[in-house]
């Protein structure tokens, strides 16, 4: 008697087969149990097996077009032979055709992917937010839209918050916490949450992409939310309730978005979620590999899609949705534009992305965005830009990206290839250092920390949500600005002292620490949502460090005891004073003060 074999189900997934009918994996799944070979007994002898799948039936009519071609010009035409000259002669439009189909069949082959199969399934469910601890759970499958209602298969559930809850929190990054995510299009992101909520209550299959944008926004905005804000809301009892809230967005957040990346589910939102996302990572962790991480994998599906091509005046099919949409076209402009900027940044800053970037400027074709308002980049109609003169959420992604510019043309003259013995030309780093200042110097009047001066009052005439982001935005860029000028110049520190050629980096590092002091302090004299949250960024944390640390040498190498070195003095408690009022909120101005405390104990 012939052995029975495994089923076709327990065969194909390498499962230990029971081999009775059904089988016990069959029977818990809630699925047809079917003996191994049925299906291929039932086509009987001699049947013509046809696949449907309209993308392999179009490349065989595609390969038996260029078949009939290449026999063609074997038959009628010779190898066309080079001119007097020796150039090429022109093309024919079988060349072209040919050209045509060889590209298209190459991408073919380039698009495929095969990774779902290689992923579990995730739920999503919708919940108070005060009765949500854990914000991944393990969940029955058939709560996932399509499955089959007796599955009983456990996968990862995502919970999400109230669709009132998260309005409340959406108001509040569009208020005050999008201006800490240069570039993004708050118009489009309501919609993106709205249109998310709709299909959860359809119970219809959503897009990852929305729902990663919504975890991304939860978890910006919890890690901004005050005291004030709970006050108002009631969504959070605490300073220790929406911190850990926090976090768990971040982590669920992270979830799914690799699981986007595992099934290469790209879009827009995607890309987008992981800007803001990295955000809060920087700001919980530093620049840690979970946040160039991050970045880099941005960076790379953001090429996916076409972003790094967007005004090439070549079609691309990558590029094809966004060249017909206008507003998701200029969307993926700052996007674009945010993460050359931080690519080209970090390249300052010690790591293994240290004195490196990813985005060549020469490997992509993108116009800087716009200065739109987000009301201009609506509706599908778009005005004419404003002068860069009238502030707009976009001011400060322009003005970041022009002084990353500056940071990558340094990069640029540190080549790895130089052994590290070899200092780079030190009237390169004078050079990029007063190239700095210029660029403070011609920044908008209302960037400047005295407001303009006497200029005309341009944050009078916008309204109140601009003007309080313009306001943070102006901390924020002279804070990273002073922070990128130390960072140039510390190797040059401490030779400063004893050799008059370096004496400029010396004078440079203290003159962009006392900024940085004087910019803190003028910010915790302001009622703004800067003063509220600065303890919590990590651009203010490390220039606040810089700043420290750089005086506090200051103290020790300075032989002269005069008034200038008092005041010096003064000015490095006030920056001590400043990550010891950030140890609360962030680990990192714990952990940085701690070990500036045990370097003054140790000198």
């Amino acid at each position: 008697r012939q052995r029975p074999v495994s089923c076709h189900f327990c065969r194909s997934r390498k499962l230990r087969c029971s081999r009775q009918m059904p089988c016990s994996n069959c029977a818990s799944r809630g699925i047809a149990c079917q003996p191994f070979g049925a299906l291929l007994r039932a086509i009987p002898s001699g049947t013509e097996v046809t696949v449907d799948s309209s993308q392999q039936s179009e490349i065989l009519a595609r390969l038996s077009q260029v078949e009939e071609r290449l026999r063609r010009w074997d038959q009628t035409t010779m190898m066309p032979a080079p001119l007097p000259d020796g150039s090429s002669p022109p093309s024919t439009p079988t060349d072209s055709v040919l050209t045509s189909d060889a590209v298209w069949l190459e991408r073919v082959f380039t698009g495929q992917g095969f990774t779902a199969a290689l992923s579990d399934r995730i739920a999503f469910r919708i919940g108070p937010i005060q009765q949500i601890r854990e914000t991944v759970t393990l969940v029955p499958a058939c709560e996932i839209p399509g499955s089959t209602p007796a599955c009983s298969e456990l996968v990862r559930g995502i919970w999400l918050p109230l669709y009132g809850e998260a309005q409340v929190l959406m108001d509040k990054f569009a208020t005050d916490v999008c201006y800490l995510h240069p570039g993004v299009h708050v118009p489009w992101l309501r919609q993106t949450i709205d249109d998310l909520y709709e299909t959860l209550h359809r119970q219809m299959p959503v897009k990852l992409g929305s729902v990663a944008l919504l975890l991304s926004v939860l978890a910006s905005t919890t890690r901004m939310w005050t005291v004030e804000d709970s006050q108002r809301t009631g969504l959070y009892v605490g300073l220790a309730d929406f911190n850990h809230q926090a976090r768990a967005w971040a982590k669920a957040n992270l979830d799914v978005l690799d699981y986007s990346r595992r099934v290469m589910c790209v879009s827009l939102e995607t890309i987008q979620a992981m800007v803001i996302v990295s955000h809060v990572l920087c700001n919980l962790e530093g620049p840690s590999p979970q946040f160039r991480d991050l970045v880099a994998s941005a960076i790379l599906l953001g090429r996916e899609i076409g972003l790094h091509r967007i005004d090439h005046s070549q079609d691309f099919p990558c590029t094809e949705s966004l060249r017909l949409d206008p507003v998701r076209a200029e969307i993926g402009r700052r996007i674009w534009w945010f993460l050359v900027a931080t690519d080209w940044l970090i390249g300052l800053y010690a790591g293994p992305q240290e004195d490196i970037y990813i985005i060549n400027p020469r490997h992509m074709a993108v116009q800087k965005p716009r200065n739109f308002s987000d009301e201009d980049l609506f509706g599908g109609v778009m005005q004419e830009p404003k002068p860069l003169s009238q502030p707009t959420v976009m001011s400060y992604n322009l003005q970041r990206s022009q002084l990353a510019e500056i940071c990558r043309s340094f990069t640029d003259r540190r080549p790895l290839a130089l052994s590290s013995s070899v200092p780079i030309d030190y009237p390169s780093v004078t050079e990029i250092d007063a190239r700095m200042n210029k660029f403070m110097e011609q920044i908008p009047a209302f960037f400047r920390l005295d407001g303009g001066g006497s200029g005309p009052d341009t944050l009078s005439q916008i309204s109140e949500h601009l003007r309080r982001g313009i306001i943070t935005q102006r901390y924020l860029l002279s804070t990273l600005v002073q922070g990128q000028r130390c960072k140039l110049h510390l190797p040059y520190f401490i030779r400063g002292y004893s050799e008059p050629t370096f004496a400029c980096s010396r004078d440079v590092c203290i003159e962009a620490a006392l900024l940085i002091v004087q910019t803190n302090l003028q910010a915790r004299k302001e009622e703004t949502f800067f003063n509220s949250i600065r303890g919590k960024l990590v651009c203010v944390i490390h220039s606040a460090f810089m700043a420290s640390f750089i005086l506090s040498l200051d103290m020790c190498l300075n032989k002269d005891s005069n008034k200038k070195s008092n005041t010096h003095q003064t000015e490095a408690l006030q920056a001590y004073r400043i990550l010891e009022e950030a140890r609360e909120q962030s680990e990192i101005a714990a952990r940085l003060l701690d070990f500036l405390m045990g370097l003054l104990r140790k000198h």
